[in-house]
């Protein structure tokens, strides 16, 4: 191997001297590479497939390609994927091909295919490389079309889709899914970014769920547009995604099944009870799968809503019943069945049960059973209920149904059989119910346990049971650490014993506990709390524990409370509105009240969100600020947000409240009014009314919703800094906005006026309010107190200046905007009362469509038959 040295020994030309010398290490490594299947036993390092294609990756490196033949290119390919390092065989062969398209060299498709076998055995050991390789695809595919020819078939999309999601990189999943719109198979590939997408909104993880919206881009594919419509219905915004479906509709795209129950489910949550019902009207007339399942749905949420006007409901599943053409399922059977179950009507709740099941032809699901089995148990009508309620549980056809073992085990603490719920947890223990892989069901079934033993004041028992649910493997979660909050009054040592207790039995692989060194308290460390405690196990369940301990070591760490000290609402969980799920409590307890879960369940015990006090975290210095490198707070919750703001404001932070108001507009959020009102309140109490304007300022920037307690406040707050510009500005803000100044905003801006000695101001304020019928005597007294102190100044007498002002254009504008507001249509008053007026109109929408049925031989409605008949339905 001296053929350099002769060559230049011969002062060949440096450039015609490196070809040769590349020409002849190819030629070298092709003998090599022929010989080696033909001499194994030879010993020359070349014949080392390691050194052979780290031989041949540096003569590629170097060679001039264009120069070479096809068949030396091939050589040097197949050598250097020969490495046997997977991973260092990929990295090179990427590099490889790269040059190659480079230099303007077609690409054989042999060498795609290894490259695609070689990511697919290394899976998810080598991120990086897959990186690579993903961003070789789009470059080949974009620029270096004419040179190869990218095959994807389905299977090697869903392989890489599976890549992506074992190793939980969204960069991976983000290229995966631009791959799959751009060269694989649109229609089959959206279909997996559907379902993605819905998985993020199951766990309220709107920001993750847009993030992949925007990775797919625009596109026509119908799996696209269900998953925006599904996206918009679900993120808030159900009236747009209501357009885009209509809209597709008519343009005879045919969307997904599912996007019609979203779209209806979106509704509901967002309280547009018309908007509801109207879609049920017009979903028979282009999709009649899923009718029965939005009624199904529509009968659930009102059941949950109209507690004290069940009956009406009723009279739209008779309806709907004595519809020859509808056919009900189990989904219908059980929330209709646990609707009346929840309202304590269990006759109807049997009547209806063989009602249904008749009209259907069906067998009923175990969830269905059981809730006719705890229909039993409340009525005390079962001779032998543990017995029965027992082959129940071990003959279900399900192993796994958390939702029969709840429902009975609630039935049974209804009735105060504790002994009966726990035989029925034992037999849960044992057939692994609550051992399984679900986590809601086994802090549920702790939860009502707990709950129970509260309304009785059994504090050693509840703790007794707890560490026996710890034993049996249980997980609590954000409402069962909450609860225990309450049981042990806050007992710092009380609850670090328990938390210990559950470290000791826990698995840190699927739980990150908060450590040790957070009971310190210190300020640095409760700034951190919730980026250290960041998981990837059951997002939801943990966030709902990180909650929960992180609102204990802001108690734990809170100054002393005074009289004006604020009782600040914060919510521990995020409610859920799954209809496959069924939550039996929610939040802190309040005895001797009836309250419902989400899911309708009656409970003995009212879960009073407002009765934990939220106390805040003393900062060392309060002038001090804090530098952040964007995104400030990576991994915060929503209450972690609201938590911090809370512990800004109370100790004058206002800048680091303000960037932290900024930070949550970058991540989509929204700080909560009513965070924020109680702390200008306390703030107000206090004196301190410019730290009250400067947080209402904040709220007013942070939320894009007014609440009439934010301008009553700020008024307030106004008129005792003597700030009477703002407070007119505030004044008429409320006119504008159609709502009536309330009695004591003219009480207020009056004595405001009064002491700047504004007679005009202030007699127009007195004739508003008299023509308005509100009660004037506080208004005289600050006029009369004003004319005493500048009535020699202002001139004439009292009763002239009331004359001139009652002539005043503007006194006569004031009084007839506020008499147009107070003579306006009084609105529903709640969204409840809309649900409960809306139900006649559901139920005449239901005479509508068996109606129209009538008039036709299909199963479809017309819509000109229908919408004629709705008209007078709208609201009032």
């Amino acid at each position: 191997m001296k053929s350099s040295w002769l060559l230049h020994q011969y002062y060949v030309p440096k450039t015609i001297a490196f070809r040769l010398e590349s020409h002849l290490h190819i030629h070298t490594v092709c003998c090599i590479a022929t010989s080696t299947n033909h001499n194994s036993s030879n010993s020359s390092p070349y014949h080392n497939p390691s050194e052979q294609s780290t031989l041949s990756w540096k003569i590629f490196c170097k060679a001039d390609l264009p120069s070479l033949s096809k068949k030396h290119i091939n050589q040097l390919l197949v050598t250097i994927s020969k490495h046997p390092s997977i991973p260092i065989a990929t990295s090179r062969m990427l590099q490889a091909i790269k040059l190659l398209a480079s230099n303007g060299i077609p690409i054989p498709q042999y060498y795609l295919t290894t490259l695609f076998l070689n990511i697919r055995s290394m899976h998810t050991k080598d991120l990086f490389i897959t990186l690579q390789y993903l961003d070789m695809l789009k470059l080949l595919y974009t620029q270096y079309s004419h040179l190869c020819n990218i095959q994807l078939t389905q299977r090697d999309l869903n392989v890489l889709t599976l890549i992506g999601k074992d190793s939980q990189d969204e960069r991976i999943i983000a290229a995966v899914q631009s791959i799959g719109l751009s060269i694989g198979s649109e229609p089959l590939f959206s279909k997996k970014i559907m379902d993605l997408v819905l998985r993020h909104i199951t766990v309220k993880d709107l920001a993750g769920a847009r993030k992949i919206l925007d990775n797919a881009g625009p596109s026509q594919d119908p799996n696209i547009l269900s998953t925006t419509a599904l996206f918009l219905a679900r993120s808030g915004d159900s009236i747009s995604a209501d357009l885009l479906v209509r809209q597709c509709v008519d343009s005879n795209v045919k969307l997904q099944d599912i996007v019609f129950i979203h779209v209806f489910v979106g509704h509901l949550e967002s309280k547009n009870y018309e908007l509801a019902r109207l879609w049920m009207t017009w979903i028979p007339t282009v999709h009649q799968n899923v009718f029965v399942d939005v009624w199904s749905l529509w009968i659930r949420k009102m059941f949950q809503i109209s507690i004290n006007h069940f009956q009406d409901i009723l009279v739209q599943v008779d309806l709907l019943l004595q519809d020859p053409e509808f056919k009900p399922h189990d989904k219908f059977l059980f929330n209709v069945v646990f609707g009346l179950m929840s309202v304590g009507d269990i006759t109807s709740a049997f009547k209806y049960f063989d009602t249904i099941r008749l009209k259907g032809d069906f067998v009923p699901s175990t969830d269905s059973r059981s809730v006719i089995q705890a229909c039993l148990i409340l009525s005390d009508t079962l001779s032998d209920q543990l017995h029965s309620t027992e082959e129940l549980i071990r003959f279900s056809t399900d192993r796994n149904n958390f939702k029969c073992t709840s429902i009975l085990i609630h039935a049974f603490l209804k009735v105060h059989q504790i002994e009966n719920a726990l035989y029925i947890y034992d037999l849960m223990v044992k057939s692994r119910e609550l051992g399984g892989l679900g986590y809601r069901p086994r802090a549920d079934v702790m939860h009502m346990f707990l709950c129970y033993y509260y309304q009785r004041r059994e504090i050693s028992n509840a703790f007794q049971f707890y560490k026996r649910a710890l034993a049996d493997g249980a997980f609590p979660n954000g409402r069962v650490i909450k609860i225990l909050l309450e049981l042990s009054r806050n007992e710092i040592t009380i609850i670090e014993n328990i938390w210990q207790d559950f470290i000791s039995k826990s698995s840190a692989s699927s739980y990150h506990p908060l450590p040790k060194a957070f009971y310190q308290f210190t300020d640095t460390q409760l700034m951190s709390v919730a980026a250290k405690t960041s998981t990837h196990g059951d997002k939801h369940d943990d966030a709902q524990l990180t909650r929960a301990f992180s609102h204990l070591l802001l108690q734990k760490s809170a100054p002393g409370s005074n009289r004006f000290q604020e009782k600040i609402s914060t919510p521990l969980i995020i409610k859920e509105n799954k209809t496959s799920d069924i939550s039996l409590g929610i939040a802190t307890p309040n005895i001797s009240k009836m309250s419902r879960s989400d899911d309708g369940v009656l409970n003995d015990i009212e879960w009073d969100e407002d009765s934990t006090t939220s106390t805040m975290p003393h900062f060392h210095d309060s002038n001090s600020t804090t530098t952040f490198e964007q995104p400030r707070y990576p991994d915060l919750s929503e209450q972690h947000y609201h938590q911090m703001l809370v512990a800004f404001l109370r100790h004058n932070l206002y800048a680091e409240a303000q960037a932290l108001l900024k930070d949550m507009h970058v991540r989509i959020r929204e700080a909560s009014w009513f965070i924020l009102i109680p702390l200008a309140q306390s703030k107000y109490a206090l004196g301190d009314y410019e730290a009250c304007l400067s947080i209402i300022e904040m709220a007013r920037l942070s939320t894009s919703h007014r609440p009439i307690q934010l301008l009553r406040l700020e008024l307030k707050a106004c008129c005792a800094a003597k700030n009477t510009i703002q407070a007119e500005t505030i004044f008429n803000e409320m006119i504008e906005m159609r709502i009536l100044p309330f009695l004591e905003a003219f009480e207020q801006l009056a004595t405001a006026y009064s002491f700047q000695g504004k007679a005009l101001d202030a007699c127009r304020l007195w004739i508003c309010a008299k023509a308005l019928g509100y009660r004037t005597v506080e208004i005289e007294k600050c006029i009369h107190q004003l004319w005493d102190l500048h009535g020699n100044a202002l001139g004439g007498t009292l009763e002239e200046w009331i004359e001139v002002c009652r002539k005043d254009p503007e006194t006569i504008a004031l009084c007839k905007r506020c008499l147009n507001i107070m003579n306006k249509p009084k609105p529903i008053a709640s969204s409840r009362q809309l649900a409960i007026d809306s139900l006649s109109a559901v139920q005449a929408t239901a005479v509508c469509l068996m109606l129209s049925k009538r008039f036709q031989n299909t199963g479809g409605v017309s819509t000109t038959k229908i919408y004629p008949l709705c008209i007078p339905l709208l609201p009032r």
